[in-house]
């Protein structure tokens, strides 16, 4: 479930940050140009990642029914949407952090490898007693607040930036991810049971995948021809900070 759940995220997070690094280094003097990239940074990475774990938590039965073969492995599927729900948190708290070490708060970042190194063994051990796979999984995410918020906390008063424009800049994924949510719903709700496996599952996630751009391009696409724009930009990381996407 763990493998499943952070595949993709990490795959399209390390595209972003691998160049986002010297980028926030080159401006960690200017608070502006650090509030200005991390706002774009975040909303690309929502735009992509909150999808794409929404999609997961939704179809996680079918999808390990169908990648595993039967219902074998079909126990894996509530704790994959409970880590799937947990990478959106893990992923924003990894920016988070890469951040606050161009801002030269790297003691504050070792603290929380600490606390998390403290926290969550026993958390597990109490949750695997209680609920077995399912605590384990879940305990990523309820420790979240603990775990992951307080470096969302500390990178905003350091560059500035106050919580609502933070809340805005997830607003297009978080809605278009609602509009997939209920398409995909829906959609299942009428297709006929005699289908197919791999079939139902394919027109489900055809179906989120038209019904979340359709959304987004209809709704946002001033700003997506913006990150476009952007992260262009990043591949050279000097041009970008001389030449700040608008």
């Amino acid at each position: 479930a763990m493998n499943l759940a952070s595949a993709p995220a990490e795959k399209i997070s390390s595209l972003i940050m691998r160049t986002a690094t010297p980028l926030f280094a080159n401006v960690m003097d200017d608070l502006a140009q650090a509030r200005r990239y991390y706002l774009i940074i975040v909303e690309v990475l929502s735009l992509s990642i909150i999808p794409l774990m929404a999609g997961l938590v939704i179809v996680a039965p079918q999808a390990i029914t169908l990648l595993f073969g039967g219902d074998k492995w079909l126990a894996a599927a509530r704790p994959l949407q409970w880590l799937g729900a947990f990478m959106i948190m893990r992923v924003l708290g990894t920016l988070a952090e890469q951040v606050l070490v161009s801002q030269r708060l790297t003691k504050f970042t070792m603290r929380m490898s600490i606390l998390n190194f403290i926290v969550m063994p026993p958390a597990f051990i109490v949750a695997a007693r209680w609920y077995g796979p399912n605590g384990v999984a879940a305990a990523w995410l309820a420790l979240s607040p603990l775990t992951v918020l307080p470096l969302l906390i500390i990178l905003l008063k350091k560059i500035k930036l106050s919580f609502g424009e933070f809340a805005m800049s997830l607003i297009p994924a978080l809605s278009g991810a609602v509009v997939m949510c209920l398409a995909v719903l829906g959609l299942n709700r009428i297709l006929p049971q005699s289908w197919p496996l791999a079939v139902r599952l394919a027109a489900q996630i055809a179906m989120g995948g038209v019904a979340y751009g359709a959304f987004i391009l209809a709704f946002f696409r001033a700003r997506i021809q913006r990150y476009v724009n952007f992260i262009s930009s990043l591949r050279s990381p000097k041009q970008a900070v001389e030449q700040p996407a608008s």
